[in-house]
């Protein structure tokens, strides 16, 4: 919004510079701004402060309720106001007559009963202090209508203090009017382009063909609605959102053209961002590697950013140095040339986190060495590529014109994408190899308590490791998982850990137990779930320790658990288990013959052991002597 001390000056000039502004013309007068004011999509009306009740109202206010212009001009305010907004529009409205201006998102009821929301706000008036300017933009604007009449005086409020840029040209096409927030939007005061043409707003970004389209529909007597791409004073270049129109006298005759015009360009660099994010990001998911990553991430940024050639230039954490690790487009970046440049650029900019370009940000000119201009029309960008506070490398882009601000903008962003899916992808790999890492101790230091039980429990030597082996290949051929075999794997290498707590007059005793010493020595399943438990990775392999002398009908310890109850984990391993124990000698016995423990595991189906872990465990050995079940099954086939 423009000041008191600025806004009456531009009336004034108004008043000088249109011709409409003398007693004999207030009827073309009105008729000039009731055309303007039919044309515009925002609903205004303006509010009585003491009542609250419309004094007078534009068409499109009253269209987008349902209403005429004379049904709904001096009734309530509440009569355009779902009930629920009640309290909302009255404290926004003591809250304008304080600070002169509020905004805010309200919610609206058509005449048959629906409602709407609209983006609103209510400017106290400049001549009438207990009046308001109240303006609505409805999310889906309603079918405009073509009757209007008001107060020239009350249209000319609207007009200037709407937030959009309106402009009214004479029949030549030089400007007669401009309304304060077209100095906002443009950069150019009313003194300086009173009398002149519109073009001194063009880019040059759109063609002839474009603006002969635009005043073809003009001089057909029709209005044109479209996007305008228009440069400010300060040479930005901004996008407009335009309706321009024929205005007419009241005998029809079009006295000049008049546009409003709605600035957007924030909204389609928006719409912009979130697409390329969205593009970038889809894309991203697909690619699980560096390799996969790279092409993905440059041919992306080929597209989105309209540019020549690409390349990712990569830092070496250890050695410092910078590789150019992916190219894409029609310049060479591995010519020795490019590839020198590139890499000692890349490191000042790893170094200090800074983007580099060789024409101009903003109007403010950067770093531009000769050697890295090897044709005039040539201009690089690197974007430092930073996640986690660490630089991983520079994004390199080139094109043969200017890389504007909004670009810039979006180019970092696309580079923060990159930045943080390399991150991920490194930050998987280091989770990767430390899992692999903790997973081979985990193993090792399994396989040395496995060592030791051996050791004191005299058993033979390697009975744990060949339990495991055979106890894994029994389960595969039951159909378990990989993921189910690792914790089998380590339940039979601890199997026994439980007694590493059982003395050693009751464990190393030549001869049989007594009962007293049976109950102590029963104990060590318990005793393996309380060590293993409090362990998270071993918890999972407490099956076998636990489980492994429970019997299929239900006479085993230590719960007395039968047939499925007992896990299957631990219905296998007690067959895998007594096989290699009989078949190995003891200090106390000699081995069994192969043949006299065949037929006890046999005998014990449904009794100790599941009988169809029975069938396949008997049909795995039918044919490999118990030597040779020491080593994997490929080898001893």
């Amino acid at each position: 919004m423009i000041s008191k001390t600025s806004y009456l000056p531009h009336k004034q000039r108004l008043r000088k510079q249109t011709p409409f502004h003398t007693a004999s013309h207030q009827n073309e007068l009105l008729s000039w701004w009731a055309d303007i004011m039919g044309n515009t999509p925002i609903g205004a009306a303006v509010i009585d402060l003491d009542n609250r009740a419309i004094r007078s109202l534009n068409p499109a206010f009253a269209a987008m309720h349902g209403l005429s212009v004379e049904a709904l001009n001096n009734q309530s305010l509440v009569e355009v106001l779902a009930p629920e907004s009640y309290r909302q529009t009255f404290y926004a409205i003591r809250q304008a007559a304080l600070q002169g201006y509020v905004a805010f998102n309200n919610l609206h009821q058509r005449n048959d009963g629906s409602y709407f929301d609209v983006h609103a706000d209510m400017t106290v008036s400049t001549h009438h202090k207990h009046t308001l300017l109240y303006r609505v933009t409805p999310i889906a604007p309603d079918h405009k209508p073509s009757h209007f009449k008001q107060d020239p005086a009350s249209l000319l409020e609207v007009l200037e203090n709407v937030e959009d840029t309106v402009m009214v040209t004479d029949l030549k096409g030089d400007i007669v009017y401009v309304n304060p927030f077209f100095e906002k939007t443009s950069g150019y005061s009313a003194d300086e382009v009173f009398g002149k043409n519109p073009r001194l707003l063009k880019s040059d970004y759109q063609g002839p063909g474009f603006y002969k389209s635009l005043w073809d529909t003009l001089l057909a007597g029709d209005t044109w609605r479209g996007s305008l791409i228009n440069r400010r004073k300060d040479g930005a270049i901004y996008q407009e959102a335009a309706t321009i129109f024929p205005v007419h006298d009241s005998q029809g005759q079009v006295l000049n053209y008049a546009a409003i015009k709605r600035d957007v360009t924030d909204h389609v660099q928006q719409e912009s961002e979130m697409e390329a994010i969205s593009t970038l990001s889809t894309a991203l998911r697909i690619a699980y590697s560096r390799d996969q990553m790279f092409p993905v991430v440059l041919g992306q940024i080929m597209s989105l950013m309209k540019v020549r050639a690409a390349c990712l230039a990569m830092s070496d954490p250890v050695t410092g140095g910078i590789s150019i690790d992916q190219t894409t487009g029609d310049l060479n970046f591995d010519d020795s040339l490019y590839a020198s440049i590139i890499q000692d650029f890349s490191a000042d900019i790893v170094k200090s986190g800074q983007l580099f370009y060789t024409g101009e940000i903003g109007g403010q000119a950067t770093a531009m060495p000769g050697n890295l201009r090897p044709h005039n029309s040539l201009v690089l960008a690197g974007m430092p590529l930073i996640a986690q506070e660490e630089t991983l490398g520079v994004l390199w882009v080139a094109r043969n014109h200017e890389i504007t601000q909004n670009e810039f903008r979006l180019l970092s962003l696309l580079a923060n994408i990159v930045a943080i899916a390399i991150s991920r992808d490194k930050l998987h790999h280091q989770t990767l190899r430390f899992a692999k890492a903790l997973s081979e101790a985990y193993e090792e230091t399994i396989e040395g308590w496995a060592r030791a039980l051996e050791i004191r429990d005299k058993e033979t030597e390697g009975h744990a490791r060949r339990v495991a082996d055979l106890t894994l290949e029994l389960s595969r051929q039951l159909g378990l998982t990989d993921g189910d075999l690792i914790n089998i794997r380590r339940g039979a290498l601890l199997h026994d850990i439980g007694k590493m707590a059982i003395p050693d007059n009751v464990l190393l005793k030549p001869g049989p137990l007594n009962e007293d010493e049976w109950k102590i020595m029963r104990r060590h399943p318990s005793i393996a779930k309380e060590l293993l438990s409090p362990i998270a990775e071993l918890k999972p392999a407490l099956d076998i320790p636990y489980y492994h002398h429970e019997k299929y009908d239900g006479s085993g310890y230590p719960q007395g658990l039968k047939q499925n109850d007992i896990p299957l984990a631990a219905r296998i391993f007690s067959v895998v288990d007594v096989w290699d124990a009989l078949c190995s000698d003891r200090p106390y016995r000699n081995a069994w013959p192969e043949e006299s423990v065949k037929t006890y595991i046999h005998e014990q189906a449904g009794k100790a052991f599941d009988p169809h872990v029975v069938d396949v465990f008997l049909h795995i050995i039918q044919d490999r002597p118990h030597e040779l079940l020491t080593q994997p099954a490929s080898i001893a086939a």
